[in-house]
């Protein structure tokens, strides 16, 4: 009899922070690996969605797939999985295919290229809504939640990152005019008498010297700027 242990098969797994309680699904099929040694060693997920280290979490792999279709196999089981615990808002996930044809198999989409009808979109928006509305967070877990995330603090090396990703990005008019528009009537909450004494605090003693030229040159730029744009939106 041929030991199977040896070789590797497609699997479903599950992470689940010990703090927060949150948890994420997912499944596995490229391994060259049993998944007791491909799972936390070589192979630590693909989302985007977890808010700690991957070593923070919790590691369980819940099945192997040893038939010749393991790999659609562990696909509809992993999205079973996620249906079973859609409504639950500790659940990092944030799609769902359960019941929907397999977009893996689907080959090149029939949408590609194509410009959709507002109509279309329409039924896209109202689908996805009833597909994956969740329940409110309750007091309890949006505690946890918060609990899970304080301290977070991003390294240099990626604050670095981040301020390069969004230097010289210039939004156009249109987005400009929407997220004007998206702000307008909103009203402004007054800031609390905690709020302004933590202000008060965090500015005191910072000395306030003469701008250098080129902070002047850019200070006047960007007023020019702003100047020019509400003259356009008046004109408009």
């Amino acid at each position: 009899m041929t030991n199977t242990t040896i070789y590797s098969h497609p699997y479903v797994y599950k992470i689940t922070h010990p703090i927060s309680g949150e948890f994420y699904i997912g499944y596995r099929k490229a391994n060259k690996v049993p998944a007791e040694q491909d799972f936390g060693y070589i192979y630590k997920t693909s989302s985007k969605n977890l808010y700690h280290p991957f070593n923070e979490y919790t590691q369980t792999i819940l099945a192997e797939f040893f038939t010749d279709t393991a790999g659609d196999d562990a696909y509809d089981f992993e999205q079973l999985t996620i249906f079973d615990n859609w409504s639950d808002p500790l659940l990092l996930n944030k799609s769902c295919f359960h019941g929907k044809k397999r977009w893996r198999n689907a080959g090149p989409s029939p949408l590609k290229g194509k410009t959709l009808s507002d109509k279309h979109k329409a039924k896209i928006s109202l689908g996805s809504r009833s597909r994956c509305s969740r329940k409110p967070y309750s007091e309890e877990t949006r505690a946890k939640m918060s609990l899970a995330r304080k301290g977070k603090i991003h390294s240099t090396e990626t604050r670095a990152k981040l301020s390069l990703a969004r230097k010289g990005r210039l939004f156009s008019d249109e987005t400009r005019a929407k997220m004007s528009l998206s702000q307008k009537g909103k009203p402004k909450k007054p800031l609390s008498n905690e709020t302004k004494a933590k202000l008060s605090i965090a500015n005191k003693g910072k000395l306030k010297g003469p701008h250098s030229d080129e902070t002047k040159a850019k200070i006047s730029l960007a007023a020019r700027e702003r100047q020019a744009h509400k003259t356009k939106s008046k004109l408009s």
